[in-house]
């Protein structure tokens, strides 16, 4: 009888064991995948916003759900950074001359709304990376916004006051 009790405390004892490795493992898992959808969308909004104060000039192109779906930044110099929103992906392509220089794509969850904002504020162009994620555990309670914004040329504002003198 006492040998029985015991392997039975055991067992019990391992079971808890084991649901807790379980427990924990998952919430390491749902931390890394935040924690890399996070670094993503920090990398994403800093070429973003580097990217457009540098362009003097912006083309969007093809309109989605009211937020435009990839758009082309013109740089001085001949050079252009294109951004085409995927399912799943938003996808940066830098060309020099005319051919395709550095190609990066950015992976964005599933469950997500990615798109472009091109709008007038003040006389200025502010464009806008726009990325909405519904929660995969209940999308009427939660769901994570994010805005980059940035003002078209701002890189280029000491150079329009030189050329004025």
């Amino acid at each position: 009888v006492e040998l029985v009790t015991a392997i039975t405390l055991m067992t019990i004892l391992v079971a808890v064991g084991v649901g807790i490795i379980n427990v924990l493992m998952k919430v390491e898992q749902s931390g890394r995948r935040r924690m890399v959808e996070a670094s993503t969308a920090d990398v994403l909004a800093h070429s973003f916003r580097a990217d457009v104060r540098a362009a003097t000039k912006v083309e969007p192109l093809e309109a989605k759900s009211g937020l435009v779906a990839s758009l082309t930044l013109t740089r001085p110099g001949g050079s252009s950074v294109s951004y085409q929103v995927g399912p799943t992906e938003v996808k940066r392509v830098e060309q020099k001359e005319g051919k395709e220089a550095r190609n990066i794509i950015f992976r964005v969850p599933k469950r997500s709304s990615t798109g472009f904002d091109v709008h007038q504020d003040r006389g200025l162009t502010v464009v806008s990376l726009v990325y909405d994620r519904e929660s995969a555990l209940n999308a009427e309670s939660h769901s994570t916004s994010f805005r980059a914004e940035a003002v078209l040329g701002r890189d280029q504002r000491f150079d329009r006051v030189e050329e004025s003198k």
